[in-house]
């Protein structure tokens, strides 16, 4: 039994971890930061669905993802890349390799590695090829707010093989960047996610009973979906429980189903200040979203080190 509940809760984030990134330490914007991870949970959740994933093993990739930045310790954009870049006519593209402000050319793929690690201890076990396949099909021609199914053909897309030279190259550097996520991130690839136990919670708190409840129990997922986007990392600081009973909450007001008036989120041990905060911050996702739509609008969200590195220049540049 305690090792069952030791399965449901994770190892949160330390608030010296949430205080700087080793992005910010090196120079990024957190603002900028902020954005390219956004763009590459996006694309996790994207490339998840192209694979046809299942959502908890979608949610555990974007978890150790988001691991692998959190802290002085973690990983830095100027170092490594969330997607490599690839050109038709040129292969793999590296980073800017410039002596003079040290940044790195080896760039890894941060995101095919988390996929990787991920599905391999997953019921869903994935090729190397066909993760690489999906994200580079969805990487350059999807945007990062584009829905999977606006992105006509994909899937057909996806199923054509890389060219065996820049595939063997790709693949090296995902194996290469397991191991250093591995190591960052402590072996800590465990993640338990919230999505089976707010089905379990509807149902404790009878909501299917309702007309509406099924509509309930899909807005209640898209809300923990969502919440994994969050700049506010809420998976890395906050517990399955809390966030299920949060999306609950929310959701129950927004398709007006009444749930128990006594404070029943405290049979699930939710107290009302984390409550609180976790349904303020999910409805407050949607108009961040907008605004990176309108930042990012005559451009895309960068998720190589170059055009990282680039776009934190011009933005320095911009403020003279």
């Amino acid at each position: 039994m305690a090792e069952r509940s030791r399965l449901l809760v994770n190892s949160l984030a330390k608030p010296t971890q949430l205080e700087v990134s080793a992005s910010q330490l090196d120079g990024i914007p957190k603002a900028l930061e902020d954005s390219v991870r956004f763009a590459g949970c996006r694309l996790l959740q994207a490339t998840a669905v192209t694979l046809n994933l299942p959502q908890d093993v979608a949610a555990q990739c974007i978890i150790v993802f988001n691991r692998f930045w959190l802290g002085s310790e973690g990983g830095s954009l100027r170092d490594y890349a969330v997607r490599v870049s690839i050109r038709p006519e040129m292969g793999i593209r590296h980073g800017i390799d410039c002596a003079d402000d040290g940044t790195s050319d080896s760039v890894q793929d941060v995101a095919a590695a988390s996929l990787s690690l991920v599905t391999k201890l997953s019921a869903v076990s994935q090729s190397a090829r066909r993760i690489l396949s999906v994200l580079n099909a969805l990487s350059s021609e999807a945007s990062t707010f584009s829905r999977v199914e606006e992105t006509g053909g994909l899937r057909e897309r996806a199923s054509h093989h890389l060219p065996d030279t820049v595939y063997e190259e790709l693949r090296s550097r995902m194996h290469r960047q397991e191991v250093i996520l591995l190591r960052t991130i402590g072996f800590s690839i465990h993640a338990a996610v919230p999505h089976a136990l707010c089905l379990s919670y509807l149902q404790t708190l009878g909501v299917f009973a309702h007309q509406n409840g099924q509509t309930l129990a899909k807005r209640t997922v898209a809300h923990l979906n969502g919440a994994l986007l969050s700049p506010q990392t809420l998976f890395l600081t906050h517990q399955p429980n809390a966030l299920a009973v949060a999306a609950i909450y929310l959701s129950a007001r927004e398709v007006e189903v009444k749930l128990p008036e006594l404070e029943w989120w405290k049979v699930f041990d939710v107290d009302r200040d984390e409550l609180g905060f976790l349904v303020v911050t999910m409805q407050s996702l949607e108009a961040w979203v907008q605004a990176q739509r309108y930042t990012w609008r005559d451009g895309t969200i960068p998720l190589d080190v170059e055009g990282v590195v680039l776009e934190s220049r011009r933005r320095s540049s911009a403020l003279g």
